[in-house]
């Protein structure tokens, strides 16, 4: 009965086979299905739009004609099952539709299928089944799938290139189309027709990719020796220049009433270059677009228009013998356009403009060239880099993928927008741009751990700054009365969605002005650098940009930055969230002991605020510094998360600003200090600042043994608990006499603030991560 089934199989596989073969797909059986082979079991495992890749020991690629032995390629064991089998002869994802070909072998060998890193993961399903020479195992998953093949061409008609099929009979791998949506369906009349794609085969690996398109760039070296001298294209494939006469944006604006079908009444001439995002070949005409930092536009290569190579070999150099002005750029033949553009490549076209049947706005190419060769295929192309961390560590091709309306391209033009809004407006105000030294002999301006290095040739340890603010206030000694800085800060602390190890901050110092001044400098900053990034994006208008202004979407919520930002006391608004004033918890106290756990119970005692253990431990280290630091921590802990709207908070604890002035009315408790909150974190800090020396100095020391008795009570908690004090308390404060001595010289009353431009980056771009705004983030 057993025998009887696998008959049967065997003769429905038959059938499968003969109908695939009609339809036009080659799948013919290899001769030697007379031998039969013991069942294996095989299990796939695949996940929506997955490509596969198989590896040959060798690292060639798998033909239909052609078996190898396989290595297992190792990934992760989330994303990845390994199949066992006796010889691979076609692996082919085709609208999700896995298949796996068995050929006799005597012994049985390893393949994993790993996904193509390009690849987007969604769902998945998974499939069990026997299997035996001659029986085709088929997965048919979800839609959004690419193609892709590695067997012959032999079959593939209507492309009107003979040779092509003969080259794959000697083994080597042809470009391959990848096709989508209706254009996937049809049964291969047209090669590359009807559907986006390049000329890669995304089910081989990545190393044969990079092979082939390394034979590719031989080639067109051998054709860029028949070139002229002082063309673009006697370069090929990686050309010097080349004279570009618009962007793409601005040809699409020009030409925008420009009716379907119709050509320019001008008859200009326009020479457009940027990289190739899509490629769609019909026989003799092929569209190819384009992309640069403007936007995009449609290359339309037809090989009427294209020199064929004996009129190329026959002018030297001339790309169109009629039209001298053009050989400066030279060009490439239809038939070796066709053969050599891969997507990824960055190509060069002349020609006059027109609009297609469809509406779409082409560059009739009389010119084409190559400008550069990509060696690495482009990640894929409708779903990009789905994998956050993947966009951080290669944020090249994360700009690649997400094009001009990628949140990293938009961030990256934001932030050259927002310095130079800064720049502008405080150059208005008479300000002078400053620099000072990033390596320092000890950390000072913030209370943050350093990062440690040495110098070698004055054998002596320094820190990265953490902090530009002591050095600018001695400028401003030095009679520089407007200065300010833009530049990188570092502190060596924790990593997370706010806090990155290096950003980018701007401090200003004003002389003879006090903290009420940097609120109204610090609101036009953040309006006029909102403005400027707003302005550059598309279809913008004023009154679209002050409509934004007020009403800003962020991470799901509404911020209004035209309207003047609220403003509070840090006391005033701690007690109205938690019920108590550690001030005046302190002054009740019986006894100075007793007063963290008196802080403690005043507010389980209030109940507006849930009071965990973890809370109690920071409450308490606090606590041991001063009733300042347990203000402070109050308002860490209950209020800030709060604050969604744009809000300073003034008045902070002496305690804890110990470079700013006293506060006048409170000289005791309170500095003349504000902090700005927008969303929940801060997001600018200023003061008036502190000129007295002997005061400066005096604070220094306190902040020095607040800083010692705070670790120590961290440190006691954590050997309770079995553990260590958190990395990032455990450092030194020291003080810098250098900027006392300065004080000692007179400096003005001045005012002084810091804003992290890096999160309002996120602000104006609603970037969830504080990575997302930055380049190249730092990373495990």
């Amino acid at each position: 009965k057993k025998k009887k089934k696998k008959e049967v199989e065997a003769a429905g596989t038959d059938q499968q086979s003969e109908k695939s073969e009609k339809s036009g797909r080659r799948t013919g059986r290899d001769g030697d299905g007379e031998i039969m082979l013991p069942p294996v079991r095989v299990q796939v495992q695949l996940r929506r739009s997955q490509q596969l890749v198989g590896r040959g020991r060798q690292g060639l690629p798998l033909s239909r004609n052609q078996s190898s032995n396989l290595s297992p390629i190792h990934t992760n064991t989330n994303t990845t099952n390994t199949t066992t089998m006796s010889m691979l002869s076609v692996v082919r994802v085709e609208s999700l539709r896995l298949r796996l070909r068995l050929r006799p072998q005597s012994c049985s060998h390893s393949l994993s299928l790993l996904p193509h890193p390009s690849s987007s993961f969604v769902s998945t399903r998974s499939l069990s089944s026997r299997c035996r020479l001659g029986t085709r195992v088929v997965y048919a998953g979800n839609s959004h799938a690419t193609s892709a093949t590695l067997q012959d061409n032999t079959n593939t008609s209507g492309s009107g290139n003979e040779n092509e099929g003969k080259e794959e009979q000697t083994g080597k791998v042809k470009a391959m189309k990848n096709q989508g949506g209706k254009g996937g369906k049809k049964k291969g009349k047209k090669k590359g027709g009807g559907g986006g794609g390049g000329g890669d085969s995304p089910g081989s690996s990545l190393e044969d990719l990079r092979k082939v398109r390394l034979e590719k760039v031989d080639l067109l070296r051998e054709v860029a020796r028949t070139q002229g001298t002082n063309a673009s294209s006697s370069f090929m494939p990686f050309a010097y220049s080349f004279d570009r006469t618009h962007y793409c944006e601005d040809l699409q604006e020009k030409y925008k009433e420009l009716g379907a079908g119709e050509e320019a009444e001008d008859g200009e001439r326009v020479a457009v270059c940027g990289r190739v995002m899509n490629k769609r070949v019909f026989g003799k005409l092929a569209f190819i677009t384009i992309e640069d930092v403007s936007g995009t536009i449609q290359l339309q290569v037809s090989k009427s228009n294209l020199p064929t190579r004996d009129e190329q070999d026959g002018d030297s150099g001339s790309a169109s013998a009629s039209d001298p002005a053009e050989d400066s750029y030279g060009s490439l033949a239809f038939v070796e356009m066709k053969k050599l553009l891969d997507l990824g490549d960055i190509v060069g076209g002349c020609g006059s403009l027109r609009k297609t049947d469809k509406g779409e706005l082409s560059v009739n190419c009389s010119n084409f060239v190559i400008l550069t060769k990509a060696i690495n295929p482009l990640p894929d192309k409708y779903h990009g880099l789905k994998d956050q961390e993947m966009k951080y560590r290669r944020r090249e091709l994360d700009l690649l993928t997400g094009g001009n309306a990628g949140l990293s391209r938009r961030a990256l033009k934001a932030r050259a927008s927002v310095m130079r809004a800064m720049r502008e407006h405080l150059h208005q105000l008479d300000y002078t741009e400053v620099e000072t030294p990033v390596l320092h002999k000890q950390a000072g301006g913030a209370d943050a751990r350093p990062f440690a290095t040495h110098h070698n040739a004055l054998n002596k340890g320094l820190t990265l700054r953490i902090a530009t603010e002591l050095h600018l206030k001695r400028l401003v000694v030095g009679g520089l009365e407007r200065v300010y800085e833009i530049g990188k800060v570092f502190r060596n602390e924790g990593v997370s969605t706010r806090h990155n190890p290096e950003f980018t901050s701007i401090e200003v110092y004003q002389a003879y002005s006090d903290y009420h001044d940097m609120m109204t400098i610090t609101e036009d900053l953040i309006r006029c650098s909102a403005r400027e990034v707003f302005k550059i994006e598309p279809g913008s208008t004023p009154e679209s940009v002050e409509d934004k202004l007020a009403n800003l979407e962020y991470q799901g919520k509404t911020l209004n930055l035209k309207d003047p930002f609220q403003q509070f006391s840090m006391v005033d608004i701690v007690r109205s969230k938690t019920g108590v004033d550690p001030f005046q918890v302190e002054a009740e106290a019986s006894e100075p002991d007793s007063f963290a756990s008196s802080l403690v119970d005043s507010l389980r005692a209030a109940a507006l605020v849930r009071v965990s253990e973890s809370d109690v431990t920071e409450i308490q280290a606090a606590c041991a510094s001063s009733a300042g630091h347990a203000l402070g921590c109050l308002f860490e802990l209950y209020v800030e998360e709060g604050l969604i709207q744009p809000t300073f908070i003034t008045d902070l604890p002496l305690a804890l600003s110990p470079l700013a002035k006293p506060h006048r009315i409170h000289p005791d408790k309170y500095a003349e200090r504000f902090e700005l909150f927008v969303c929940g974190r801060e997001l600018a800090n200023a003061f008036s600042e502190l000129t007295d020396p002997v005061d400066q100095k005096e604070r220094f020391e306190k902040q020095v043994v607040s800083h010692m008795k705070q670790r120590d009570v961290l440190e006691e908690a954590a050997k309770k608990e079995g553990g260590s004090i958190d990395a990032d308390m455990d450092y030194d404060v020291e003080i810098d006499e250098e900027f006392i001595s300065a004080l000692e010289y007179g400096m003005p009353p001045t005012a002084g603030m810091g804003l992290g431009i890096d999160r309002l980056l996120m602000m104006l771009v609603d970037a969830p991560s504080i990575r997302d705004v930055i380049s190249f983030p730092l990373l495990k």
